[in-house]
């Protein structure tokens, strides 16, 4: 049997094409698609033909600017409609957001990162910003603390020798000592923190949660000056979500067992 090899360099360009259309908004030429990619003309060409050939772009006329047809919107939903982060647990998520004012986000630990799942951004002119599909060092990040707080002793001790401690700021944690200390800490003060780790004027608080099997964290993230004036009521905002979130979870699993 022959089996087809992916040509992933390809696949990671199909994937810019898109985050290029929904940067500008507007259909768009093979020279401006070609220019944004770094690619020659013909490359692009032949890049852009396979994926209109699948039903994803459409020519506007003869041959004109290209934009998306309605194929992706469609099967982002039907991927969506199974994502472990429902519609209910994204409301959940919007109301801390607006109780706290501050940047809330949901997220999940890939070896030494954090990829944020959800991100429900704060309203306020000067706020913490990022996106669902962001990575950050596990090591310098609320989420990834609250998270490796759930291991037991083998597995976080493990978990730690992994990580590289890359520097982001003169706070970051510098080895697997620092982390430990500080995971224990969280522990015994009921919550986990990065104080100015990965950005410097920024302070996040987290919990962990349980979805099913796995455990995910929950963050409050804001500037430094705005979270300290009031961490204790964001603490306590946090508390009640995360027990809303996973009475929500273990109900919809129950119900999907039934």
């Amino acid at each position: 049997m022959q089996v087809k090899t992916l040509d992933l360099k390809s696949e990671v360009r199909v994937l810019g094409v898109f985050e290029l259309f929904a940067r500008l908004g507007r259909p768009l030429s093979l020279s401006e698609i070609a220019e944004d990619l770094g690619i020659p003309v013909s490359s692009c060409f032949n890049l852009l033909r396979a994926v209109e050939d699948r039903g994803y772009l459409y020519a506007d006329k003869a041959r004109g600017p290209l934009y998306p047809t309605r194929r992706l919107y469609d099967i982002a939903k039907a991927v969506f409609d199974h994502d472990v982060v429902t519609p209910d647990m994204r409301a959940r998520l919007q109301a801390l957001r607006d109780r706290t004012g501050e940047t809330v986000c949901l997220g999940c630990r890939k070896e030494s990162s954090v990829v944020y799942l959800d991100v429900q951004e704060s309203s306020q002119a000067i706020r913490f910003a990022v996106k669902a599909g962001d990575r950050r060092d596990v090591h310098s990040n609320s989420i990834g603390k609250a998270i490796l707080s759930t291991c037991d002793d083998e597995a976080l001790a493990a978990a730690l020798e992994s990580l590289d401690y890359r520097r982001h700021t003169p706070r970051t944690l510098r080895n697997a000592a620092e982390l430990k200390a500080d995971i224990a800490r969280g522990r015994a003060e009921g919550w986990y923190a990065n104080r100015g780790e990965s950005t410097l004027d920024a302070l996040a608080c987290a919990l962990p949660v349980r979805l099913g099997a796995d455990v995910y964290g929950i963050a409050v993230v804001g500037p430094v000056t705005r979270m300290q004036d009031r961490l204790q009521k964001h603490l306590s905002a946090l508390r009640s979500a995360a027990r809303d979130i996973e009475r929500l979870a273990r109900a919809q699993h129950a119900a999907a067992a039934a």
